[in-house]
């Protein structure tokens, strides 16, 4: 299977959520041009917290994406994990809400809420309908300021996100990347596995759950979308709401981001497995997403490889010539 082509490291927008995508596009082009797209309001809470903000009272739904910087960076390096399950315990109960609790007051008020842990980035979504948002905004914030890391819950998590590796393990195409990434990251934080390892799965204890939030979230590195049915007063006062309790320090250090040097280029590594298909993972350094043909060169890859059925390799290797499923 050939997969995309890539530029390595991606950027942080572009493993963001859409949102936050269309600010930095849209923030990094002149300001005439962004209104005939979007009208991108920069807003800043009485506490000092910037977001960008789109009004868009058409629908009552409120959409709120944001992101730290740090994620799987600030994992031990000898437990990756730590933030996969983090990401995954947040709506795991919060306060006074057990996990159940937690669950039933979203699943009552058809809130969306969830997290990610990015190669070096945090990220959270939050949907909810206008009619809700007291609720929806209650229940982030004690996500991220109040999370319970209850023993059961971990339990469970981590039963699950050992399940998903042991699935993964058996997966050649899974396999093939997993080498690829470790060998072209080789010694860098970002050759870990994002998942963590059967064995990190067993040693993570609640205090590292614990110690990662508090690196993790702070006011510093902080990055905040918001779009819909919300006007830019009431958007300010949700800032103060949700991150104000968070503490304003320094983001906190990490690894070499960014730019790396790539190892092993110009060698072909064979992972040989049982299976009737060939895997094939191919990467070369890219440029920086600060370069100023970086967006073009986002726009070729789309084209080249990254379209679906739309890009130009799918087209000729699987429809015309039958040689690839993807």
């Amino acid at each position: 299977m050939i997969a995309p082509i890539s530029t390595y490291p991606f950027s942080l927008w572009e493993r963001g959520a859409a949102i936050i995508a269309f600010a930095f596009l849209f923030l990094s082009v002149p300001a005439h041009a962004a209104e005939k797209v979007l009208d991108v309001q920069v807003i800043k809470s009485p506490a000092g917290i910037e977001a960008w903000l789109v009004e868009d009272h058409s629908v009552p739904v409120i959409s709120v994406n944001f992101s730290f910087e740090g994620g799987l960076a600030l994992d031990p390096a000898n437990k990756p994990g730590v933030g996969r399950l983090v990401s995954i315990l947040l709506d795991e109960g919060a306060g006074d809400l057990d996990s159940q609790g937690f669950q039933e007051k979203l699943s009552e008020n058809a809130i969306s809420l969830s997290f990610s842990s990015g190669r070096d980035d945090f990220t959270g979504q939050l949907k909810t309908l206008t009619a809700h948002q007291d609720t929806a905004f209650d229940l982030l914030t004690l996500a991220l300021t109040k999370p319970r890391f209850d023993k059961d819950a971990i339990t469970r998590m981590k039963n699950a996100n050992t399940s998903g590796i042991k699935d993964d393990l058996g997966d050649p195409s899974w396999l093939v990347a997993r080498t690829f990434n470790g060998m072209l990251f080789a010694g860098h934080n970002y050759a870990r596995p994002g998942y963590g390892h059967l064995a990190s799965m067993e040693s993570i204890t609640r205090k590292d759950l614990v110690d990662f939030t508090a690196r993790q979230f702070t006011r510093n590195g902080l990055k905040v979308a918001i779009a819909g049915d919300i006007t830019k007063d009431a958007a300010a006062a949700m800032l103060d709401l949700i991150f104000g309790a968070l503490p304003e320090k320094p983001a906190p250090p990490l690894p070499q981001t960014g730019h790396t040097n790539l190892k092993h280029g110009g060698k072909i590594i064979l992972l040989p497995i049982d299976t009737p298909q060939t895997y094939i993972s191919a990467g070369s350094e890219g440029i920086s997403h600060h370069d100023k043909d970086w967006h073009a060169a986002v726009v070729m890859n789309y084209i080249l490889g990254g379209g679906a059925f739309d890009a130009r390799l799918m087209k000729e290797i699987r429809e015309k010539r039958g040689l690839t499923y993807g």
